[in-house]
């Protein structure tokens, strides 16, 4: 990374510029002499791990990924492409409210020249046209034209382009919006829904937030829109929830909702909160009807034959079949709703695009109309949403609830399971009667009856009316749940991440102090091609930023998982081994590689917490040998 201004303001000049330029015109340009600019190019080239700066007869130019690199854009605040060009500048007309941009000064800020920020805004009114809008140059200014939904929709573009189509998370849109709203308006929209007593999935609060945060950033720089088309049901208890929700908008952000966007709200909420409790097929059939129910289990048996994925949740089961009636409906009117994110999804997600076709193609026999590719996105979203919430769901517990359908006991059950612990629990079924559990796939049973079978997964009885004493219950079980998934997890990954050559007891009275120990583990890791150099040079930086020694075990680590492959190395010692300032009985050298990042983060948590039980720290003192040491890990991690 670059410290001198001079060099920075040396490559970000050569940056903005379309082809070579000679020394003599840089020298003008920064005001140096014409062998300082040469000298700034060869400083600049030893600085750098690869070469940057390039010369030949035309002049100078750089190689624009490197350069930016070098200029430090740890966070990527220097837009490197095209598509994070556009991003920026639409962000900057948008979500910031500016009227206008100067062109001279954007190619300064982009780093970028003239003719090729002009080539880009010419390719940016080609990509957003169809979208309504359009970039305009007048008097040396970038001005966007275009009426306001249009606007608002753009700006959810925007923000779905920077998720890269994943599920929206408050960092992400805390690159648009101030954190102070992001924080304010998921505190308002959580607090009504749990008010309601209705739960959001992840994904529909998130994707609610996004909205609410568009719509109110609109309104506080005067814009306002027209009200959209809604085919929401109504509802009572929904419609209740929205007009809190607006209510605490207007409080919180001293802001007006007109009618209009009160409508819009209510369209907001319904297209992405449906006011089922549980997914309850008699219920769904009376709010969407039997046609839509039929065709969405049709559609979901159809993808599980087609491509061995299961959309048999009722997250998907509820919200596609509401989705699906008023999709229907539109596709029989002719009518389009413009789907933001379709070149997105089409370009980055084309498996998932593919499925979103044959799911057209299946309904299209149902439908007077050809659908159009902005609702193949539409159910390309939804189905995308699905295969991601099973990925975010896969360290959540699986439960099944066992709850007779008595004054509503269940649905009020059901809800109060996921506001609570919606972070930890999946729930995959819900029943009536214990014959009805299939514990499949499952690890909990919450029932609020006895059950009068023994189950193969872990079960309790909850009794809804001694609520703070069932969280308690409940919480408690978790906890048993996740211990012994990760200690399950480290006894069947034993051989892939530990070795006997990685296994040091019996330790010389040289090892038994930090540094030499080190050497010597890393040693290892690198004879045996699991790490480099570089990651021995991370382990230390990481030791003299704070001592891993923590109780009775040190476990170093590099900054970064920048290993081949993932191991660890042990050391263990009786008589102790000096760690800085502290003494430990054993030290366990991590090696992560990036690759298998998420199911090595687990095995390193399992082993943290096995080896910092006491009891199986003083059983490792008496291990001699790699195999006794695999003996011992298995007895106790054995559930």
């Amino acid at each position: 990374m670059l410290h001198n201004e001079s060099h920075i303001a040396f490559l970000r000049y050569l940056l903005q510029q379309g082809t070579p330029v000679t020394a003599k015109n840089i020298s003008a340009k920064l005001g140096v002499s014409v062998r300082t600019v040469k000298n700034y190019a060869a400083a600049i080239n030893d600085a750098a791990p690869s070469r940057v700066v390039f010369s030949s007869a035309s002049g100078y130019h750089v190689e624009r990924s490197r350069a930016v690199a070098l200029m430090g854009d740890e966070n990527g605040e220097i837009p490197r492409t095209y598509r994070d060009r556009a991003v920026t500048i639409l962000r900057r007309l948008t979500v910031e409210n500016c009227d206008s941009l100067d062109l001279y000064e954007l190619c300064s800020e982009l780093c970028v020249s003239y003719s090729t920020l002009k080539n880009d805004i010419s390719k940016m009114n080609r990509e957003y046209g169809a979208s309504g809008i359009h970039l305009n140059v007048e008097n040396g200014k970038l001005i966007l034209v275009g009426n306001e939904p249009d606007k608002r929709k753009l700006i959810s573009k925007i923000i779905f382009t920077e998720s890269s189509g994943s599920i929206i998370t408050p960092s992400i849109l805390k690159r648009s919006f101030p954190g102070s709203q992001v924080d304010a308006v998921t505190r308002i929209v959580r607090h009504v829904f749990s008010e309601s007593g209705y739960y959001l999935n992840d994904f529909s609060y998130m994707n609610l937030v996004l909205h609410v945060l568009i719509l109110v950033a609109r309104i506080r720089s005067d814009e306002s829109a027209d009200a959209l088309d809604s085919n929401a049901p109504d509802n009572k208890k929904g419609d209740l929830a929205c007009a809190a929700l607006c209510d605490a908008l207007e409080r919180e952000f001293s802001i007006k909702l007109n009618d209009n966007e009160r409508r819009n709200v209510r369209s907001l909420v319904s297209a992405n909160a449906y006011f089922i409790a549980t997914g309850n097929f008699a219920e769904l059939r009376q709010t969407a009807g039997d046609r839509a129910v039929n065709l969405t289990l049709e559609i979901v048996a159809a993808v599980r034959d087609s491509y061995a994925i299961d959309l048999a949740s009722e997250d998907f089961l509820v919200a596609f079949t509401m989705h699906l009636k008023s999709m229907m409906q539109r596709v029989d009117r002719g009518t389009v709703a413009p789907c933001p994110m379709l070149e997105t999804i089409k370009r980055e997600c084309p498996l998932t695009f593919d499925i979103a076709a044959c799911i057209a193609i299946k309904l299209q026999p149902y439908a007077h109309s050809q659908f159009s590719d902005d609702e193949i996105a539409y159910i390309a979203l939804h189905v995308g949403a699905e295969i991601e919430r099973q990925k975010l769901s896969s360290d959540k517990v699986t439960c099944a609830l066992v709850c007779p359908k008595y004054r509503g006991m269940a649905e009020n059950l059901y809800n109060k399971l996921l506001i609570q612990f919606g972070n930890r629990i999946t729930i995959v079924r819900a029943v009536s009667f214990e014959d009805e559990v299939d514990c499949n796939g499952i690890d909990l049973i919450l029932s609020t009856v006895h059950l009068n079978h023994p189950h193969e997964c872990h079960s309790i009885v909850v009794n809804p009316l001694s609520w703070q004493q069932s969280q308690t219950l409940i919480s408690s079980i978790l906890d048993q749940i996740v211990l012994e998934r990760k200690t399950r997890l480290l006894r069947d990954s034993f051989n892939r991440y530990f070795r006997a050559d990685h296994f040091f007891v019996d330790l010389p009275p040289t090892l038994l102090e930090r540094d030499a120990l080190l050497d010597e583990l890393c040693n290892a890791l690198e004879n045996s091609a699991c790490t480099t150099p570089e990651f021995r040079y991370g382990v230390k930086r990481r030791e003299e930023m704070s001592s891993t020694a923590f109780g009775n075990i040190a476990i170093p680590h590099s900054v970064q998982a920048d290993a081949i492959e993932s191991c660890i190395a042990i050391a263990v010692s009786p008589h102790g081994i000096t760690w800085g300032n502290d003494r430990v009985t054993a030290v366990l050298l991590v090696a992560m590689s990036g690759i298998e990042m998420d199911t090595f983060r687990s095995v390193h948590e399992a082993l943290t917490l096995l080896f910092s039980d006491s009891e199986f720290i003083q059983r490792l003192c008496s291990v001699h040998t790699f195999d006794e040491f695999h003996q011992l890990v298995l007895a106790t991690t054995i559930t």
